[in-house]
């Protein structure tokens, strides 16, 4: 597309599949680069190329403007906004803090709005961007009274590309607040965003059930205090007869219960703070507790596990001289109860085990067990009564009343073994114990890696590791975000070096044979460099097929040592050495190299002393061998 002026403006493209007769090819070109070309006029559609499929131009047409609609003859200024001009602090419109928000755009490159508002000390304010248009990109600034120092900035704090700062007031005044777009260039009416300055409200506290009201009596040994705030809390502390406790629990609802506690009067309140760290006080309330003189008590562990069995002692202690009392203690919904000590009845009731004394009311400890059901999962209460003699109404269980019961989760990896000490090219399978948060055994799958893996390798399914060179790696194992580790120390292999004949004799051509094999297994080295050394010289050299290199028609013409080095990936170096000597008479005639003198081989010596080659005692010497 070009201009009036016949400028380029843009191009675009489009396809269609073709049948006969005419076609109609739709081509959109965006009118904000018409806009931004900011000429006024018709602009046409020059070029019209036509391709097929494989991008190869089939035809084109110059001057194509003639079958297209594309005439755009004015184009509207973006009008400001209505709070303009509002270019400089000392221009900055009132903006009501907690009032109605006021709509702002950027008309023109670089328009930047300026506002301010009255803020009192100590409170807190949040400033912030928001409903922006579809090319809106905030940039927040705050400065203080003078206009000209700035306190704080922030780009995209808010939602999206809106920005968001939240201020606490120190000094009463008028502050002041300037927006920009991020991008100096961009400026219309879709990049109008909404501005609004409002106060931090700290959140409302209230007391909620089972909370004892203010002024009131239990005579249990726990008070249970809870709270619910009137938006979402950050932190809550509960300050018990002066002293604070972070209590638990998130957005709106909080709890503490303090428990184990004697007679006497107990004044509690709780502090807290919204997200934007806004922090109030509730009300102070008192609570008295009186405990009976008999008592039972409840001891129960902190948490368990679901599908097993928690055990629950009950401890009666008698002080007033009664004779008879009765316990009903009754046990979450859902739970079995499986034993009771001392005659509990737990069959007649479900979910109720009871004890009935009669006469003879004495210090004890009676002990029940209960089966948490497989699914259970979360904070379950235990509840139950009782009542002595002289006593004119029930009492609750005192102690403990709630079990945790997480559902089992994976937090320990114990992986086998521990540690490895391993030869180069050797081989070690790896498995692992899981254990929930209870140290109960947990099915999971876990994943192999190694630290190093020039090392040691190892396959992420099975565990198999394979040494690979020299050093040390930590094998991983993973599952979600638990992993447990073992330490291995790979080492050079050592290798063992025979050299067959190990003894030669000078000046006779002689083949030794080299073979190398792993120390450990006995298997053959393959592919090991070999070199026989005699002095300072190489005499042969050569690498192992089947773990054995040959040196052919080694002669030495003189008496010492061939040394053999050998040297293979993997493995530290191997020697062995081959003697090289004078060969004696009976070596001579040895000639089967069996180390004994045949008939035939003493018949040769008596042939050669008759041929004067060796003397009558040399011959003798051949035949006694013989003989014995």
């Amino acid at each position: 597309m070009y201009d009036s002026y016949g400028d380029y403006i843009e191009g675009k493209s489009n396809y269609t599949y073709l049948s006969t007769g005419d076609q109609t090819v739709q081509l959109d070109f965006d009118g904000i680069a018409i806009r931004q070309n900011e000429i006024n006029g018709t602009y046409n559609l020059r070029y019209l190329y036509l391709y097929d499929d494989d991008w190869n131009q089939l035809d084109y047409i110059y001057d194509a403007y003639t079958t297209s609609y594309y005439n755009y003859t004015e184009f509207e200024e973006p009008r400001p906004d209505a709070y303009e001009p509002d270019d400089d602090y000392s221009l900055a419109n009132y903006i009501s803090v907690d009032g109605t928000k006021q709509t702002h755009n950027v008309h023109i490159p670089g328009d930047h709005d300026w506002l301010k508002f009255n803020a009192t000390s100590d409170e807190s304010y949040t400033i912030e961007t928001s409903d922006l248009g579809d090319e809106s990109d905030t940039y927040l600034y705050l400065y203080a009274t003078d206009g000209t120092t700035e306190i704080d900035h922030d780009d995209d704090g808010g939602t999206g590309l809106a920005s968001k700062i939240v201020w606490d007031c120190s000094i009463s005044g008028t502050y002041y607040v300037m927006i920009r777009h991020c991008s100096s260039s961009a400026f219309g009416l879709e990049t109008k965003y909404n501005i609004s300055v409002t106060v931090n409200e700290a959140p409302t506290i209230t007391f909620v059930p089972p909370t004892p009201a203010n002024n009131s009596e239990v005579t249990v040994d726990y008070v249970f205090v809870k709270v619910t705030l009137n938006e979402n809390g950050n932190t809550a502390i509960l300050n018990w007869n002066g002293v604070n406790e972070t209590m638990f629990g998130a957005e709106m609802n909080f709890y503490l219960n303090k428990t184990g506690l004697s007679n006497g009067n107990y004044t509690f309140k709780v502090y807290a703070s919204d997200t934007s760290n806004n922090w109030n006080v509730s009300e102070t309330r008192t609570v008295r507790v009186t405990l009976p003189d008999d008592t039972v008590t409840r001891d129960l562990p902190d948490s368990a596990s679901a599908g097993a069995t928690v055990t629950v002692n009950l401890t009666v202690d008698v002080e007033s001289g009664a004779t008879f009392y009765a316990i009903d203690e009754t046990v979450p919904t859902g739970w079995t109860v499986t034993s009771a000590t001392s005659g509990g009845d737990y069959t007649a009731e479900a979910g109720h085990v009871k004890w009935v004394v009669t006469s003879g009311a004495a210090d004890t400890v009676y002990s029940y067990t209960v089966l948490v059901p497989a699914d259970a999962s979360g904070t379950y209460t235990f509840d139950g009564i009782y009542m002595f003699e002289g006593m004119t109404a029930e009492a609750t269980i005192l102690g403990d009343v709630n079990v945790t019961v997480a559902v089992p989760v994976l937090t320990t990896i114990i992986v086998d073994p521990a540690v490895l000490s391993i030869d180069v090219g050797g081989t070690q399978i790896f498995t692992t114990t899981t254990l929930d948060q209870y140290g109960d055994a947990i099915s999971t799958t876990v994943t192999w890696d190694s630290s190093n893996t020039a090392v040691g390798t190892i396959d992420a399914n099975t565990g198999v590791f394979t040494a690979v060179a020299a050093g040390t790696t930590t094998v991983i194992a993973t599952s979600g975000s638990v992993n447990g580790t073992a330490a291995v120390a790979v080492s050079e292999a050592n290798m063992t070096v025979s050299a067959t004949p190990e003894t030669i004799n000078v000046s006779e051509a002689t083949d030794i044979t080299i073979n190398v094999t792993d120390a450990s297994t006995g298997a053959a080295i393959d592919d090991a460099s070999v070199t026989l050394e005699f002095g300072r010289s190489v005499i042969a050299s050569g690498t192992t097929v089947g773990g054995e290199y040959t040196a052919a028609g080694v002669n030495v013409t003189e008496t010492g040592t061939i040394n053999v080095s050998v040297t293979a990936s993997g493995y530290n170096a191997g020697s062995a050495t081959v003697t090289v000597g004078e060969e004696t008479l009976i070596d001579h005639y040895d000639a089967d190299n069996s180390g004994d003198i045949s008939k035939d081989e003493a018949i040769t010596a008596i042939a050669d002393y008759f041929d004067d080659k060796i003397t009558k005692d040399e011959a003798l010497e051949v035949i006694t061998a013989y003989f014995g």
